[in-house]
């Protein structure tokens, strides 16, 4: 059941940030014109959006980790 919500969670903000990038590119492209659209930009922001993405995804694996009750791999020896 959590690996169906964490793949439901994943799909949503994989869609969330290509929604994303395309509506920041849509509008720069009706406010600013074609001109705007350069390949240091096609470049830039999708590698921002990546790392960002990645974030997320970090998140929402720690998250379903933590829905199955795995424990935490930290070395308790010294407590």
């Amino acid at each position: 059941m959590w690996v169906r919500k964490a793949r439901k969670a994943l799909v949503g903000w994989t869609c969330y940030v290509v929604g994303w990038f395309l509506a920041m590119l849509f509008i720069d492209l009706i406010s600013e014109g074609p001109e705007r659209i350069t390949s240091a930009y096609l470049i830039a922001r999708p590698a921002v959006l990546g790392v960002f993405w990645l974030g997320g995804v970090l998140v929402i694996r720690w998250w379903a980790r933590g829905a199955v009750g795995e424990p935490d791999r930290t070395d308790d020896a010294g407590s």
